[in-house]
């Protein structure tokens, strides 16, 4: 009945419905590249170089006649891989540094806030460039700063959702029943402050593309692997005579930026409790 209700209330939204279907049409492209993907992402001279697109290429080829829509494909892996990822290991770190601040407040309070705002300080591409030129731009060191990189948002949303909440009254009777600290952080207090973190972290996905996006771009992604970064870096050269090499990739971040947007419109809808009666 819960899960009947959520559904119900997200899809009185239209556009987050929109957004729900455009990803789930990405997701499938991930996940059936092996299967759809006409060419390897790196085959070249499958046609003429510089292709534009064709009954025979439908997104045209590159300057090394490798087919554009096999890399958009299997670059749709790599920068989900990226983005859900990279937000997942944002979120647990944020979860675990507000809650800490949110819940024992005082000194603890004063140094986890004022690390964070000394994260905040620095945007968060700036410092995932940084990060990157300091300890290589491999695939899994790329996720990893983009994750150490947005973390201090969701330890600033947990640790007010906390503060909200560790003066109620259920938190007060899991103390007088003896309960540890940590079982009432993470199993009482967490499970209330869920909602507003799962839509901080739909918008963290697509954050977390499109700074990945940007690393490659500009040079500083891992170049064994095919992103839609990637694509772009290695369009920009072309931009007078080719437009279909950074249009194409460039249509599929705003596309999949702009429906994780719609979905965390959507999980805020549905998941706010003060619109659960409405």
């Amino acid at each position: 009945m819960k899960i009947r209700a959520f559904w119900n209330r997200y899809s009185k939204n239209k556009m987050a419905v929109l957004g729900l279907i455009l990803l789930t049409i990405i997701f499938a492209m991930a996940l059936l590249a092996p299967l759809i993907a006409p060419y390897s992402p790196w085959r070249i001279r499958v046609g003429p170089t510089l292709t534009p697109p064709c009954p025979g290429y439908p997104m045209g080829t590159d300057d090394l006649g490798r087919d554009i829509l096999s890399q958009l494909i299997w670059g749709t892996r790599i920068s989900l891989v990226v983005g859900f990822f990279s937000a997942g290991i944002s979120t647990l770190i944020g979860i675990f540094i507000g809650s800490m601040s949110g819940y024992y407040s005082g000194k603890l309070d004063k140094i986890l806030m004022g690390l964070a705002e000394l994260f905040l300080v620095i945007p968060n591409f700036v410092l995932a460039l940084t990060l990157v030129a300091l300890y290589g731009s491999s695939f899994y060191i790329i996720i990893l700063v983009i994750g150490m990189a947005g973390w201090p948002s969701t330890a600033r949303l947990v640790r007010g959702e906390f503060l909200s909440h560790r003066e109620r009254a259920y938190v007060e009777g899991a103390q007088s029943v003896g309960l540890k600290d940590r079982e009432i952080i993470f199993g009482e207090i967490l499970p209330n402050t869920m909602p507003p973190i799962i839509v901080n972290a739909s918008i963290g996905v697509a954050r977390a593309i499109l700074i990945e996006a940007g690393l490659s771009f500009l040079g500083a992604g891992d170049p064994n692997v095919v992103s839609w970064g990637y694509m772009l870096y290695n369009a920009f050269r072309f931009i007078h005579q080719s437009w279909w090499m950074i249009t194409l990739p460039g249509l599929a971040l705003f596309a999949t930026a702009l429906s994780l947007n719609l979905i965390g419109d959507g999980l805020n809808d549905a998941l706010n409790p003060r619109l659960k009666h409405i």
